[in-house]
């Protein structure tokens, strides 16, 4: 057996190039602080803020929602959260979180799917499509309102 180690025709690996910084949030750390900054930000929809009413949200499954989205990381799966996790963060009560979900199900703007594993029950799995289609047309309302005022302010500085 010879120990002569052979010439691989795999080049090495590149050294991995260094991440790039992440950004600092100027604004949002003016207002909060690196601290609130670095224990994480979630990206909340302006539309869905201004379009509680129009969702005919009650302010119950709204936070449901925030938390939701807040623990959506990747745009190809599902948010997951235990109702253990969710009711801790909301200190809220069973009942009314499961409350909260049925009428986020009833006006269709999320899916409640059971998971398992080996046959044993897990987290339930929120499918977030229906709010992101109900988001739609209020995004494109949103948009149309910002070009009729863009209109109105560049023709009061003619």
């Amino acid at each position: 057996m010879s120990t002569t180690a052979r010439k691989s025709s795999v080049p090495a690996p590149k050294p991995q190039e260094e991440a790039a910084p992440k950004p600092k949030w100027g604004p949002f750390t003016e207002k909060f602080g690196g601290t609130v900054r670095d224990a994480g930000v979630t990206a909340v929809p302006r539309v869905l803020l201004t379009g509680l009413a129009a969702l005919k949200l009650k302010p119950m499954e709204c936070v449901v929602l925030l938390q939701l989205i807040s623990c959506w990381g990747d745009a190809k799966t599902c948010p997951h959260p235990k109702r253990k996790t969710l009711r801790e963060w909301l200190g809220c009560d069973k009942r009314t979180l499961d409350r909260a979900i049925a009428g986020l199900v009833k006006k269709k703007l999320l899916t409640k799917t059971m998971r398992a594993r080996r046959g044993r029950r897990r987290s339930n799995e929120y499918d977030l499509s229906g709010l992101v289609e109900q988001l739609k047309p209020l995004g494109r309302r949103a948009l149309d309102e910002k070009k009729k005022y863009a209109a109105l302010r560049a023709a009061a500085a003619l």
